[in-house]
């Protein structure tokens, strides 16, 4: 369903036919900027997110609402780093869409860097909702 909702999605805002088993991806597996548009994918159940920019990288990230085990937090969270609003889910989506953005995604370590150098960098927007939490990073 991706790929369809890409491929139509994309042609329509770019007007650039392209298949997305076509795409030419970076070593880390983030597709590269078509026709210089820059974009970025996710999904999350029913939910599918696209971002697309015309002069710069994006990362987004969309996932379902539900509860991380504790424990998760020594993975994602640095030194002294608390989780945004009590909720280690939030502070992962966030985190994920900034690895996406600089094209390195799961393999970027997210004790590296904490949410608030992110928020401090970059141009963030949150489409959260009750269902599920979404961040855009540019």
């Amino acid at each position: 369903m991706s790929a369809i909702l890409f491929e139509k999605y994309f042609e329509r805002e770019t007007g650039i036919k392209v298949k997305y088993a076509d795409l030419k991806r970076n070593d880390y597996g983030k597709p590269l900027p078509i026709g210089g548009w820059h974009f970025n994918l996710s999904h999350s159940g029913q939910y599918w997110v696209m971002a697309l920019s015309d002069n710069r990288e994006v990362g987004i990230d969309i996932e379902m609402r539900r509860d991380l085990r504790p424990r998760i937090a020594r993975r994602i969270l640095a030194a002294g780093e608390e989780a945004l609003e009590g909720d280690l889910l939030r502070t992962w989506v966030l985190k994920e869409a900034y690895a996406k953005k600089v094209g390195e995604g799961l393999l970027l370590g997210f004790r590296s860097f904490t949410s608030g150098d992110i928020f401090e960098r970059y141009v963030v927007t949150d489409y959260s909702t009750s269902r599920y939490y979404c961040y855009l990073v540019y």
